[in-house]
């Protein structure tokens, strides 16, 4: 069984330690083990049983009636909570309770909902981005172990992938070029290109997915056997940011002279400034709104 410090609860829930030791004092809403040290030790159910409360309380309940519910009551508030169109942090607290338990169903089910209501591109920026970025800190801090991450992550790609697969794809011998996504050596989070290629997708653009940790010289084949395409990266590899200018120099060898567009945003790149064919971005949104306002491609 996994155990929590007050501080691990504070991150987890967004409850100020202060709060939780008062309705703890005040209520009795848990009963944490003490160490030698009288240091609160919390379990996995009470943080769930937080979770639990503070989302009740963001939807209004007093914490003094929340106290009072049974375990069935308080799961019946959430069931309500669930079948309403709940607002960000709401729909993120929930997330992270299916991520506690590994409920698939239940997660899928909350981002789904969502996606139905708000649409792929809204849940992802304002609703997965914002709870992977609380993830990656509580597994940094060992609140959560990595197969929770892994767990969320391959979700997340599961339903992104469902979604692109629901698209209808561009004609392919219209004489428009292919958008090649990729992520070079060492890179391995894509979940922001699978956004990219669902946003480009979704404008109707011919792309061809090459995914994660692919060599820069590779893509010369590519070139060769499309012809006519534009190559798209998205970068959140600290290192991979350090070899930036490196990599760089290894697309202008790869391609020996042929002239080819390529388009790349990541944080790394806000103080690097864009070629006439290689365009940066700091952010994926400006990315894709520079492709789509382009629409262009250089012949092969």
């Amino acid at each position: 069984m996994q155990e929590f410090s007050i501080n691990d609860l504070e991150s987890f829930t967004g409850v100020k330690a202060h709060t939780i030791r008062i309705w703890e004092q005040r209520y009795g809403l848990l009963e944490p083990r003490r160490t030698d040290t009288n240091i609160r030790v919390y379990s996995d159910q009470d943080l769930k049983k937080l979770i639990n409360v503070s989302v009740l309380n963001r939807m209004g309940h007093k914490i003094s009636s929340i106290v009072e519910m049974s375990e069935t009551d308080v799961s019946k508030a959430l069931v309500e909570v669930a079948n309403t169109d709940a607002d960000d942090a709401q729909a993120i607290d929930m997330l992270k309770l299916a991520m506690l338990d590994f409920d698939e169903e239940a997660f899928a089910g909350i981002v789904r909902k969502s996606m139905a209501a708000t649409g792929v591109t809204e849940v992802f920026e304002s609703t997965l981005v914002p709870f992977l970025d609380q993830v990656g800190i509580l597994w940094q801090t060992s609140a959560i172990c990595p197969a929770h991450e892994h767990f969320v992550s391959n979700l997340i790609r599961q339903i992104i992938c469902s979604a692109i697969d629901q698209l209808p794809r561009a004609p392919k011998n219209d004489g428009s070029p292919t958008y090649v996504l990729f992520l070079p050596t060492g890179e391995v989070h894509e979940l922001g290109l699978l956004m990219i290629h669902y946003e480009l997708r979704l404008a109707g653009l011919k792309c061809a997915y090459l995914g994660q940790s692919l060599p820069i010289e590779d893509l010369n084949s590519v070139r060769q056997s499309l012809g006519k395409c534009t190559f798209v990266s998205h970068l959140t590899n600290a290192s991979v940011f350090s070899r930036v200018l490196s990599m760089f120099e290894s697309i202008k060898q790869a391609f020996k002279g042929h002239e080819v567009n390529f388009y790349l945003s990541g944080n790394g790149f806000r103080s690097t400034s864009s070629s006439e064919s290689i365009k940066v971005y700091a952010t994926a949104k400006e990315m894709v709104e520079a492709i789509l306002a382009a629409k262009g491609g250089v012949s092969g």
